[in-house]
């Protein structure tokens, strides 16, 4: 049907070009996973309360791992965190859902999609021995199943494009938006802090078989699994590795571009949000103000502890317009403002440094240091692949690890969510021990192959499945929710004793810090705070979220607080600068637009996982 299309490319041309298809991200990494049920040699599973083949699921997680492959040019590296059996599974939904909504793909649609993409193009035209190549080389597939998949990619593409074609941003709530993220208070008020009433409380047994029974589902566990493992570091390995000059020369000779250096500049900066702010600093800076100082006090970027300093930089390092400011300055020499995405900038050059190329002498520690760590890689990998190999043979994982002189260890019971005891943050280890058996010994685990920092020889201990724990094993966690739900109660009923008296002394003149200090309170006052903000004391500043609407001077009824109970008044409001909204107002809009179709688009979508009713066969 399309046999003409087909054609011709170098295969690391592939990745590069791709962010164009075709499924959203919302759709690859969106609203969450299926349950699991049944069993069945004859589907994949269930949808819309029909089975899926085997073979349609097949052809669908293959489209995906393709998709994915052309979307991360690290594919291989990321390849196990990818959930790509979710993620054909939300595929096939929306596809059923594209058939549902008759919507049709022609021929040509598919062909002008292909001879898009532009590593499939030699000078303006389409190469067909590259499209051969591609599929037959990379994809491994057929050119008409990757048409298929081509087309049911687009079919999702409008069906997405009908959802969401409609949705607008007014001017009204586009103005809502920019106040609630810009819109700056100050606010006093007076805390009751929870800690006070910490001794004044005491929990029965009673108290705390109650909440059990009332709460259980809340202290529900996911399944949990307990491994032993015998890890090869390739630290362990550093100490016996030498170098000699010859293979550091060797190495400096075959990569002499490594050593090379563009023209960079040493520069310090100061990074204010106003740019009359920043105006202010650079005229206190030609008056003669300490830059270091200036930026010690003003900046907001994190680099102000140390005076702004950004070290040398080469160019390409920074944004466009932060560079091309700091390389036109000579040293000792301060820019004027300069504004870019992240807000106003002042730039003082330290000094310059011309291009050139490190000698030998220079860099042989550096390239010591390289060789060694990867030859220390490379053994630490050999040693692992040959002792799972040796299990593999017969030997007992215990034997495995004397015979490498490791110690065999033991996480303790972890869930899929959790930092793995003893390891840390491993998810390919994490899916691999849930999906082993009892006494069953994984694969080697070598997320980087031979450039893994540590090597994993994994046993599942045990397995525990979802489950309520017994009331004696969450007794000291429910004794502190009550504890905490109480005292926080007390400080809340504390804080309602001064309310009243606090409006009453207003009513008759008095400020309302006065009218605090006077009942033994210790008012206080925070900065200008937006709505993301964080308060201290009092905590996040969606806490006292309603006192962004009062007017200045109304004041708060008690309000809950993770730290106990407080009441805030509105000192002062520093409303939205109206020119600077005007100023971004398209490109915020653009922003915005994006955001609230991704939220319907969510929200769509997960109502249509739920139809779908997803039951799957695989495990």
């Amino acid at each position: 049907m399309l046999k003409y299309l087909r054609n011709k490319e170098t295969a690391k041309k592939i990745l590069i070009g791709l962010a164009i298809i075709i499924i959203p991200a919302f759709v690859l990494w969106g609203a969450g996973s299926s349950g699991r049920g049944g069993s069945g040699p004859s589907s994949a599973g269930i949808l819309f309360g029909k089975k899926v083949p085997l073979q349609e699921y097949g052809q669908n997680w293959r489209a995906v791992k393709n998709e994915a492959m052309m979307r991360y040019p690290n594919f291989a590296d990321i390849y196990e965190q990818l959930d790509l059996e979710n993620q054909a599974w939300d595929r096939l939904i929306l596809i059923r859902e594209a058939a549902k909504e008759r919507i049709k793909v022609t021929d040509d649609d598919v062909i002008n999609t292909i001879r898009s993409f532009p590593f499939l193009l030699r000078g303006d035209k389409f190469d067909t021995d590259a499209y051969e190549r591609l599929l037959k080389n990379v994809f491994q597939v057929s050119p008409r199943d990757y048409e298929e998949d081509i087309r049911n990619s687009l079919g999702i593409a409008k069906l997405i494009n009908n959802v969401t074609k409609d949705i607008k941003v007014t001017d009204d709530e586009l103005l809502k938006r920019y106040e609630e993220e810009n819109e700056k208070i100050k606010i006093n008020y007076v805390l009751e802090s929870s800690k006070n009433f910490a001794d004044k409380v005491d929990i029965s047994e009673e108290e705390i078989e109650e909440y059990y029974k009332n709460n259980s589902q809340e202290f529900k566990m996911p399944a949990r699994v307990n491994i032993e493992y015998i890890e090869f570091r390739y630290t362990d390995y550093l100490g016996g590795i030498e170098m000699d000059d010859e293979n550091l020369k060797q190495y400096y000779d075959l990569h002499k571009k490594e050593f090379e250096h563009t023209e960079s500049v040493h520069a310090r900066h100061i990074l204010v949000e106003d740019p009359d702010k920043a105006a202010e600093i650079l005229k206190k800076l030609k008056g003669g103000l300490d830059f270091q100082k200036a930026a010690n006090e003003y900046s907001k970027d994190s680099t102000k502890e140390n005076g702004g300093d950004l070290g040398f930089f080469e160019k390409g390092k920074m944004i466009p317009d932060f560079e091309k400011a700091a390389f036109s300055l000579n040293p000792g020499e301060i820019s004027g403002i300069v504004k870019t995405q992240f807000g106003y900038h002042i730039i003082k050059v330290e000094g310059k440094r011309p291009s050139y190329t490190e000698t030998f002498e220079e860099a042989k520690e550096k390239i010591s240091q390289r060789l060694t760590t990867e030859r220390a890689k490379a053994k630490s990998y050999t040693e692992a692949f040959r002792a799972r190999g040796a299990i593999e043979e017969g030997s007992a994982f215990e034997k495995a690890a004397q015979d490498y002189k490791k110690p065999l260890k033991k996480t303790g019971y972890f869930s899929k969510q959790e930092i793995i005891p003893g390891i840390g943050w491993n998810p390919v280890l994490v899916k691999t021990a849930f999906n082993l058996k009892e006494g069953e010994v994984g694969p080697l685990i070598s997320p980087d192959s031979v450039k893994s920092d540590t090597n994993y020889i994994i046993r599942l201990v045990d397995k525990e499945e979802p489950g309520i724990p017994p009331l004696s094993e969450v007794t000291e966690e429910i004794r502190e929710r009550v504890k905490l739900a109480k005292i926080n109660a007390l400080a809340k009923e504390s804080m309602q004793k001064y309310e009243s008296v606090i409006k009453e002394k207003m009513e008759k003149g008095a400020f309302f810090k006065d009218a605090a200090a006077s009942l033994g309170l210790k008012p206080k006052e925070s900065e200008y705070i937006t709505r993301a903000d964080y308060i201290r004391d009092i905590g996040p500043a969606t806490v006292i979220k309603e006192v962004f609407d009062y007017n200045v001077g109304e004041v708060s009824p008690v309000i809950s607080a993770p730290g106990g109970a407080c009441i805030a008044q509105l000192a002062d409001l520093e409303p939205i600068d109206m020119a600077k909204f005007e100023e971004i107002k398209e490109e915020f809009a653009k922003q915005y637009l994006e955001i609230k179709k991704a939220q319907i688009l969510d929200a769509w979508f997960s109502g249509l996982k739920a139809k779908a009713n997803l039951v799957t066969n695989l495990q």
